[in-house]
């Protein structure tokens, strides 16, 4: 197995390997109460008094961020995440190891199969977090090297507003990928092997593929774009597809 020399805080190289700093990241963990949110929140409000009176706006306005945020981590208590680590323990986390090796992105851009489990935690708590992002091995780029899959990859849920992200990345699960190295159209070629897919009610000849169902969904897709600053998909505006529509018809006559 591949391992990494890094700098460790006693200043001495030790090696350690990826699978070894992914449980090192997993017993960063950090638990929170409800408790823990009354006092947190009562800190807040201590703190905003005090850059009240030195006029410290931009640390007043991130301070509201989060006493509103208060409201909803106590709705992720209650759905029974209550385990989160620092933003700062991931970013040590990737330099540490290797940028060109992990990846950090959102689960709306995340390609891999998420499995069953992990989909049923997604669907409770989508609507409470602001957004969820997975760290995970890229072995696309690194597919000479193998590694222990025992922590790979993470799902965490983010709260993030106007330009603020709170610290608290809530820990949703994590699971190992044991199909990393398949590319997504080798997957979907297997996938009923894998799952174990019943074909009923799925089509059986190619002639009964509902093209317009297809066309639709398409459409939908193409009225998306990823947005840099948010990092969500968003519908583009109307205006703009109609511009986006005649730049379509325009190249087609070239």
């Amino acid at each position: 197995m591949d391992e990494f020399y890094v700098k460790m805080n006693n200043n001495d190289d030790e090696k350690i390997s990826a699978t070894e700093y992914f449980q090192r990241l997993k017993n960063s963990k950090q638990s929170i109460s409800d408790k823990d949110l009354i006092q947190f929140y009562n800190n807040c409000l201590q703190m905003k008094e005090q850059f009240e009176k030195t006029e410290q706006i931009d640390a007043i306005k991130k301070l509201v961020f989060l006493i509103e945020t208060v409201t909803r981590e106590k709705k992720v208590l209650d759905l029974g995440i209550n385990q989160y680590v620092f933003r700062n323990s991931i970013d040590e986390f990737i330099e540490h190891v290797s940028k060109d090796e992990l990846s950090f992105i959102e689960l709306s851009r995340y390609e891999r199969i998420v499995p069953d489990d992990i989909i049923e935690k997604v669907e409770k708590c989508k609507d409470v977090f602001d957004n969820m992002y997975v760290l995970f091995t890229d072995y696309s780029q690194t597919h000479k090297k193998k590694y222990e899959r025992e922590h790979d990859p993470i799902l965490f849920g983010v709260f993030e507003k106007d330009g603020y992200v709170h610290d608290r990345f809530y820990f949703i699960g994590d699971w190992v990928d044991e199909y990393c190295d398949l590319t997504l159209d080798k997957f979907a070629t297997m996938y009923e092997k894998v799952h174990k897919v019943n074909p009923v009610n799925k089509i059986s000849a190619l002639d009964e593929i509902n093209i317009g169902e297809i066309g639709a969904l398409k459409h939908e897709m193409n009225t998306l774009r990823f947005n840099t600053d948010t990092g969500k998909y968003e519908k583009i505006p109307e205006k703009n597809m109609i511009q986006k529509f005649i730049g379509t018809v325009k190249g087609f006559f070239k």
